[in-house]
């Protein structure tokens, strides 16, 4: 392949890599906002159901207090610390240390750019 063909080919990869990492992070935001906002819908609902069969509001309550712990309890703060550890076990892969998506991305991306410097570089 010319020089020239495999620098649009890159530059093409690079643009769609960026694309997918600002993806990936509008939908990050777009999910924190989301549970954020969960608990804050849910306090009303759940008191109305207390207070109308306190029986199932226990259960619902401490339900909804479980799901949450665990959620937060799995999903480090950090991103650098971020792996797949739930998806992992569920597919029956047990290796626990994989990478999470974000850190694939911009290994990829800084592949790819250390490339493009490569053939740009004056011979």
């Amino acid at each position: 392949m010319d020089r020239h063909a495999e620098i649009a080919q890159l530059n093409h990869e690079l643009e769609i890599l960026r694309e997918r990492r600002a993806n990936s992070e509008r939908n990050d935001r777009m999910l924190r906002a989301f549970f954020v906002g969960l608990p804050i819908a849910l306090i009303p609902v759940l008191a109305i159901l207390f207070f109308h069969d306190p029986i199932a509001g226990f259960f619902v309550w401490g339900l909804t207090f479980v799901m949450c712990a665990i959620s937060f309890l799995m999903y480090p703060i950090d991103p650098a610390n971020r792996t797949n550890r739930i998806i992992s076990v569920a597919m029956g892969n047990f290796a626990f240390q994989r990478r999470s998506d974000p850190d694939i991305l911009e290994e990829q991306i800084a592949e790819r750019e250390r490339r493009l410097a490569e053939l740009s570089a004056p011979q």
